[in-house]
């Protein structure tokens, strides 16, 4: 028996479906973009980060992208393994790792970013400009209720 998901999405009603459909198939394809570099989809949001913010500390790598600081370290390992970055401990607390892009890093930042607007493309296939900047809209403000409420209820 074939599965029309777009029918099974619409029964349900449900946005946290359609945003788990979408972030699955994201990630999807983002991982076959970025297979050949070595990363995978755990990682690329932390090469990222690193490539606006250079040289923060594992911790606040966590705090900004909202990862627990095992997922965190763990995807920080497998980039480093892969000489995309390097750790350092800090020098005014030895406690603290920093983590630093290595050439190789900066050099494949391009790429990620090719696979992260190739997958948005596919995503907003057909949208008008007003339907993008609606969307983004209502996503920011998704977002914002998202985090006001999980920050309510630690």
């Amino acid at each position: 028996m074939h599965c029309d998901m777009k029918d099974h999405l619409a029964r349900a009603e449900s946005i946290g479906k359609y945003i788990s459909v979408l972030h699955r198939y994201s990630m999807m394809e983002i991982g076959k973009e970025l297979e050949p570099l070595g990363i995978g989809v755990g990682q690329f949001h932390f090469l990222m980060c690193l490539s606006h913010h250079d040289g923060v500390s594992q911790e606040s790598i966590s705090s900004h992208l909202r990862y627990d600081k095992a997922t965190v370290t763990r995807g920080i390992k497998k980039l480093e393994e892969n000489g995309y970055v390097r750790r350092e401990k800090d020098e005014e607390d030895g406690r603290v790792q920093r983590v630093y892009m290595t050439d190789e890093g900066r050099e494949i930042v391009g790429e990620v970013k090719k696979a992260l607007t190739k997958n948005s493309d596919i995503l907003l296939e057909g949208f008008s400009p007003e339907e993008r900047k609606t969307l983004f809209e209502l996503m920011a403000k998704m977002f914002d209720n998202a985090v006001k409420h999980h920050e309510g209820c630690e």
